[in-house]
C-alpha cells in the first residue's frame, strides 16, 4: 500500500522524465550502430538516423535523407509531447 500510495506518486515526475529521455536517446542512436557495423549485415541493425545518414549522404539523397531526418523529429516531439502531458497530471 504505501508502494503505490506514498512512494510511486512521489517519484513519478522523476520516473517520466528519465522515460522521456530514454526514447529520445533510443531514436537517436547513431554513433555506436554506425562504428560497429554500419547498419549490417545487410540492413538488420539499422535504425532511422543510421538509413538517414545512408541515403542523405552515401547514395547523395538529400531530400529523402532530410525527409527520414523530419520524421525523425516529429515521432521525437510526439512521445516528448505525450510524457510532457503525464507530467502534467497529477494523480
Amino acid at each position: 500500500q504505501r508502494m503505490w500510495r506514498v512512494t510511486l506518486p512521489m517519484i513519478r515526475r522523476s520516473i517520466a522524465t528519465n522515460l522521456m529521455l530514454n526514447t529520445l536517446q533510443t531514436l537517436s542512436v547513431f554513433g555506436l550502430i554506425w562504428a560497429m557495423t554500419r547498419g549490417g549485415p545487410g540492413t538488420r541493425s539499422q535504425t532511422l538516423p543510421v538509413f538517414m545518414y545512408d541515403q542523405a549522404f552515401l547514395k547523395a539523397l538529400i531530400g529523402y535523407g532530410t525527409a527520414v531526418a523530419l520524421l525523425l523529429l516529429l515521432v521525437g516531439a510526439l512521445f516528448s509531447l505525450v510524457y510532457l502531458r503525464l507530467l502534467r497530471e497529477e494523480v
